[in-house]
């Protein structure tokens, strides 16, 4: 990352290199404001969080700033703003689990994971299949992929947090089976043998054929992919972008909560097969574009 100071002093940031991503006017003043500060007045300044502050540094800007301290060595900063983010997003990632279906009432553990698991993708990255590290996230500077979290910051994170719901609801429903195969079998479903929770940097981790597409193509080419897929007589549009877009689970023991089941009015196997198929044909239109 190259920074070239004009005289008058104006910055010349880099661009976004990553499928022509562009920052918003609004994300390059902040980063030419934030710039000109000391690094004193800057981390206070990170602090404000009423939007409509005129001191307000907002998120897009936040992570160029991240990265920029990164590469310059300075870790102080980097922390402070790293912080910063990480308190700014806790509740919304909560709320969106909330909504489908992961309330932290209900399992405050599970979601403090999982909600862990969301702050590790965005700024570690996804992890590497075979290998145990991660790439990709805003502290990768060898990597481009977090462009568009200082495109679009709060879409970046809600992306992430889908990772993690998708990953932690098939868990869930893994579970739910192997209690269901052991009550058949004769076994107590509430006996004494241990039970393997799974963790978001291990269970969590089993990588779908819709994941395998995540890692291989970019949000944008993803979605324009899925408007493709046919909608009639089956509805495998639909399904699949309100699994995998969306977040919503298949089968849910709340029923307030709407599902891909209690919306099509169709059994969870049905639902899974026009997944899997939906998922096929994906990626076929993507091999062919």
């Amino acid at each position: 990352m190259t920074i070239v100071t004009t005289d008058p002093p104006v910055h010349v940031l880099p661009p976004l290199t990553r499928n022509g991503y562009e920052r918003t006017p609004e994300a390059e003043a902040d980063i030419q404001t934030a710039l000109s500060l000391s690094r004193s007045a800057l981390v206070k300044r990170a602090q404000v969080r009423d939007k409509d502050h005129a001191l307000f540094i907002g998120e897009e800007a936040l992570v160029f700033l991240i990265r920029y301290y990164k590469l310059r060595g300075d870790s102080y900063v980097e922390g402070q703003l790293c912080e910063v983010l990480v308190r700014r997003i806790d509740g919304t990632i909560k709320k969106w689990m909330r909504e489908v279906g992961f309330r932290y009432e209900d399992d405050e553990d599970l979601v403090s994971e999982m909600a862990q698991e969301v702050h590790c993708r965005l700024f570690g990255g996804s992890n590497v299949r075979g290998e145990e590290r991660r790439e990709g996230g805003i502290l990768d500077l060898e990597s481009d992929k977090s462009d568009f979290a200082q495109a679009r910051f709060w879409r970046h994170l809600r992306f992430r947090t889908l990772d993690v719901t998708r990953a932690a609801g098939a868990q869930r429903g893994r579970d739910r089976q192997s209690v269901e195969v052991s009550t058949v079998n004769g076994d107590s479903a509430e006996d004494d043998a241990p039970f393997e929770k799974a963790t978001p940097l291990g269970g969590w981790e089993s990588v779908t054929p819709w994941e395998a597409l995540t890692q291989e193509h970019d949000d944008d080419l993803l979605r324009a992919a899925v408007r493709e897929l046919p909608n009639h007589p089956t509805p495998y549009r639909d399904v699949l972008r309100l699994r995998y877009l969306e977040g919503w689970q298949i089968e849910a023991d709340d029923e307030e909560v709407v599902t891909l089941s209690s919306h099509f009015d169709k059994s969870p196997r049905t639902i899974s097969s026009w997944l899997r198929k939906a998922e096929k044909q994906l990626g076929d239109i993507l091999q062919q574009s």
